[in-house]
């Protein structure tokens, strides 16, 4: 066992094929049971009140907690989980996009300034604020306290403060799942008013305001100075900074300032959008990519507006596949559609249409040589965005590469090929030309490329200045170094290879927590690198450096682990990867769906295979639907083993589809065969949890090994062939 995981390796030698198994499975935490049974959940409902049980999924509290007016005196033992120094969250607020530009107001502690909500009239309520705590755990909640504004000069009480409040909870996600757990008028003093429910464990808090103090025609907006949400303790529950170790690190920590600029970003790109109406490069295109990259690393991104980026992007497509400016010389159709790609990818869309489009214009476009044209800005020139012929092709090859995906054309794989050798052969002269090459060849270059983007790599090293940072480009015609060109830098290192804790890899990071606005964003310092000055572009690749390298090990991540030493590794280069297929790979986990986790994981497989190595791909349960016989036995070798081809075996497995039972021992069995002819070797099972029927996550129970319950045929296998598997 390994942590928070439950990680099964199971050493089987297997009859004339020697194999290794080693399992990927899912952590325990992940499959948290939706409620508490009443007798897990009974605890005091606050200091005042006799404890009594509770489940939330099935039934609101009492009556007289529902309505009852709020107490001026929080529980002073419970801990604030949505502090942000705490890790909390602002998850959305109503008509915002997630926590809105200032949302943050709400958890920083401060009672000044007030957080206020404009609403241009009553008909705007109810007004909706949903919280979470450090990594959307679960905790045990017992009260809210809304820190109210303070009074009018008059003495009066403010107009604009909140009086009839709700307490709503969840285990399930931000916007749905959720159960009454409380219910208060407020007074208008300007005090902590608190709202005391039965303790309930949640993931998600949701505070409703109903009504404010004043009358109808009073309101222009909400104010609230802050709001806690407290934890409350029984004696089989493990406090949140108890099972979080790391949570006193987190006020300065990268990933909580890429959180921050997250959260600056998505209402200053939507804003940009609508006040100017137009596509650009670093707006939509690049903010999609980061924030596409953030969700994939579990930080807490708003589905609203990445769709409504990417919905925009499309209206502004023209007919033949373009977008504006590319007469000008912009590079807009190459962002657009490396944008469409990102978002494809996220979304898992078989065939988009708009990216397709896209496409075609740019291989239309495309010359002999491999490179898309454009105007190519000499080095250091105007618009750093916007530099050299290398970032335009590369983001082209993004989309060729997607696109070839959804379509299977060898049109868009010819298209592909080319632009990969033609970066191959470019001479890089600015730091963004070095940054995307080594982004399109550690991505798409394969093994033989590694030494090529290794020396890009020690170059900018070399490069690095002493302050931490990158500069634009390495000559005279820029002193300084620059969020823009650090977030790239730090980017590719990371897909590069390159650890986060390398020392030039610290040093990137401490000048981006260095140099980070108040609000969140990164200043564009015009004497630092060629910009208009506006933070857009400077805080998205800051946020994308940060961000794309600084993942969570969180509830639902598939975790590899293997028996194998370096010495029977470098014997055993041959490699069988068995994926599961079975129709509750469809379920959900975490943000996602076990089957978009395991193709990640897969993802995370080939990356870290050495490129000498053989690897083939079997799956189950794809075929046949669970009432068909045949689904016992659906298992197929989709890619035999043969040399490593990572973009052949990721295309298959995104292809494929869960269907039908969980013939697992049987499809473990026909790998013998499979590498019988090769001479042996290992085998890697992704595999969701067997039967494991969840506990409460915040209780922390020791790990033990899941037990299968029930029918199915991946039990009936599994009792018929236990006489059949060698013990090691």
């Amino acid at each position: 066992m390994i942590g928070r995981a439950v990680i099964v390796v199971l050493c089987l030698g297997l009859a004339g094929a020697a194999g290794t198994y080693a399992w990927v499975r899912l952590p325990r935490h992940s499959e948290h049971a939706a409620s508490a049974s009443p007798q897990a959940a009974a605890s005091t409902a606050s200091p005042h009140e006799p404890a009594q049980p509770v489940n939330a999924a099935a039934a609101p509290p009492p009556l007289a907690a529902t309505h009852a007016a709020a107490s001026s005196t929080p529980d002073p033992t419970g801990a604030d989980l949505t502090l942000d120094d705490n890790g909390g969250a602002v998850e959305g607020i109503t008509g915002e996009y997630g926590a809105g530009a200032d949302g943050r107001r709400l958890i920083d502690g401060k009672s000044d300034p007030v957080w206020a909500w404009r609403g241009s009239a009553l008909r705007d309520l109810p007004l909706d604020i949903v919280l979470s705590f450090y990594k959307r755990q679960p905790a045990l909640v017992t009260a809210v306290v809304i820190n109210m504004p303070p009074l009018e000069t008059s003495g009066a009480a403010n107009g604009n403060a909140p009086k009839d409040v709700e307490i709503w909870t969840s285990m399930d996600s931000a916007d749905a799942g959720f159960a009454k757990a409380g219910a208060a008028t407020l007074t208008g003093l300007a005090a902590a008013q608190t709202i005391a429910f039965p303790s309930v464990e949640a993931r998600y808090v949701k505070v409703r305001v109903l009504s404010v103090q004043g009358p109808i025609w009073a309101l222009s907006r909400v104010d609230i100075a802050n709001l806690h949400v407290l934890e409350a303790q029984r004696p089989t529950y493990r406090s949140l900074s108890d099972r979080n170790p790391d949570l006193a690190d987190w006020k300065n920590s990268p990933r909580h300032a890429a959180q921050r600029g997250i959260d600056w970003l998505q209402p200053a790109a939507i804003e940009w959008q609508k006040d100017h109406n137009c596509f650009g490069c670093h707006i939509q295109a690049q903010a999609v990519m980061g924030l596409a990259i953030a969700k994939k690393n579990d930080y807490r991104v708003n589905d609203r507006t990445l769709k409504e980026l990417v919905a925009f992007t499309e209206s502004q497509q023209h007919a033949d596949g373009s977008y504006v400016r590319e007469d000008d010389g912009e590079p807009s159709t190459p962002f657009a559609a490396m944008e469409l790609a990102y978002w494809d990818d996220l979304q898992g869309l078989g065939r988009n249409p708009a990216l397709i489009k896209s496409v075609d214009w740019l291989a239309a476009k495309q010359q002999p040589a491999g490179h898309v044209p454009y105007k190519d800005w000499l080095a250091c020139g105007v618009r750093a965005v916007e530099q050299g012929a290398t970032m335009t092709t590369a983001n082209s090859l993004v989309a060729f590469e997607r696109a070839f995906v959804e379509t299977h054309d060898a049109r868009y794989r010819d298209a592909a090929d080319r632009a990969r050798a033609w970066i191959v052969s470019s001479a890089p002269v600015t730091t963004q030309d070095k940054v995307f090459k080594i982004l399109a060849l550690a991505r798409f270059g394969g093994p033989e490329r590694k030494p090529l983007v290794e020396r890009i790599v020690e170059q900018l090293i070399l490069e690095q200045h002493p302050r931490g940072g990158w500069r634009e480009c390495n000559d005279p015609s820029t002193t300084d170094p620059n969020p823009f060109s650090t977030g790239q830098v730090l980017y590719a290192f990371k897909q590069a290879g390159v650890g986060i804790n390398s020392s030039p890899f610290i040093r990137g990071v401490k000048y981006l927590l260095a140099t980070q606005s108040g609000d969140g964003s990164w200043p564009a310092d015009p004497h630092a690198f060629h910009t208009l000055g506006a933070p857009h572009a400077a805080s998205m690749w800051a946020i994308i450096g940060l961000a794309g390298s600084f993942g969570a090990a969180r509830t639902g991540e598939l975790q590899i682990t293997t028996d194998m030493t370096p010495e029977r590794a470098a014997t055993r280069r041959n490699l069988e990867i068995v994926l599961d297929l079975s129709g509750s790979m469809k379920l959900p986990l975490g943000g996602s769906t076990r089957i978009e986790v395991a193709r990640r994981a897969l993802h995370d497989v080939l990356e870290k295979i050495p490129g000498d190595f053989n690897v083939g791909l079997r799956v189950y349960a794809h075929r046949y639907s669970a009432r068909q016989k045949e689904t016992c036995t659906d298992t197929e070798l989709v890619s035999p083993i043969a040399p490593l081809d990572r973009r052949r075996i990721l295309s298959i497995a995104d292809r494929l589809q869960p269907r039908g039972e969980t013939p697992l021992v049987y499809s473990i069995l026909q790998a013998p065969a499979d590498l019988r002819a090769a001479g042996g070797g290992s085998v890697i099972v992704i595999t969701a949890p067997c039967g494991y029927r969840g506990r409460t996550a915040a209780s922390a129970p020791r790990p033990s090994r899941p037990r299968r319950r029930g029918g199915g045929c991946g039990a009936r296998r599994r009792r018929s062939a236990r006489a059949r598997l060698p013990r090691s």
